[in-house]
């Protein structure tokens, strides 16, 4: 019923919704780019965090690159494994406190974020050593916590997509009445989420009492046919209510031979 008043009322919104659709899907997009960023960070971030332990254990192995220009008190670059730390690259920055001039991922430049800013010319940094991170088991200690904050972030903005997802694939499939029943729905405790195909016996209970079906039946213009509709679902409430009991009283005996009359006329 809410699908056919849905589909009478379909061209005086489809372009409204065809805007909205995209919306969505440019948002989507954004996040999915970030998503994918975030994942290349925390790959490029774990040879960094390996090579920092290989300076722990004094296994560096040699790049055979000069890094002179490079003042960090650990230059990455020193190590072959850094080649594979795509994410990075050798961009350099003057230190604000100590001012000497080494990579920005030497630096403890390490989030995608931080990363971005080193192309503007107003921004200011301070070294791994000068933020108080020095001697290579301390910068890999902090090169770890940054992958475990990067790994968290990743998990909710994945668990962000899915939603976004799903309420692209909602309000595509849906209507604007179909949307405001489920809502209703939801209010009493039955979600019919087709995602998570969880809709029971339980929830057709919660939806047959009083108070839920006149609230949601309010979701459809007036028409005979809604109040019979209405009608026919109280009828069902009240036969359903009473065959919950284990035994009736004369009262309710009668109350479920009305509710049955009803519902077979």
């Amino acid at each position: 019923m809410a699908d056919e008043i849905d589909s009478k009322g379909a061209k005086k919104g489809r372009t409204m919704a065809r805007r909205k659709e995209r919306e969505m899907i440019v948002e989507i997009a954004a996040l999915e780019k970030s998503f994918k960023i975030i994942g290349a960070n925390i790959r490029s971030m774990e040879h960094v965090a390996a090579i920092l332990s290989k300076f722990a254990d004094k296994k560096v192995d040699s790049a055979g690159r000069d890094e002179i220009a490079c003042q960090a008190e650990f230059c990455l670059f020193r190590d072959k494994a850094m080649k594979k730390a795509s994410f990075f690259n050798g961009t350099k920055i003057d230190c604000h406190d100590c001012y000497l001039s080494m990579h920005a991922v030497c630096a403890g430049i390490w989030r995608a974020e931080e990363w971005q800013l080193t192309h503007d010319v107003d921004q200011t940094f301070s070294c791994l050593k000068c933020s108080g991170c020095s001697g290579s088991v301390s910068c890999m200690k902090k090169a770890m916590g940054t992958i475990g904050s990067l790994k968290r972030r990743e998990i909710e903005e994945k668990k962000e997509i899915e939603q976004r997802r799903r309420e692209k694939e909602e309000y595509v499939t849906s209507g604007p009445t179909r949307s405001s029943l489920e809502k209703v729905w939801k209010k009493y405790g039955a979600d019919v989420c087709a995602f998570k195909q969880t809709f029971c016996g339980n929830h057709v209970y919660k939806l047959l009492h009083t108070r839920a079906i006149n609230e949601y039946m309010l979701v459809f213009p007036p028409t005979p046919n809604r109040d019979r509709i209405r009608d026919l679902l109280l009828a069902l409430g009240d036969v359903m209510k009473l065959c919950v009991s284990s035994a009736l009283t004369e009262y309710e005996m009668d109350e479920l031979e009305d509710g049955i009359v009803i519902f077979s006329s």
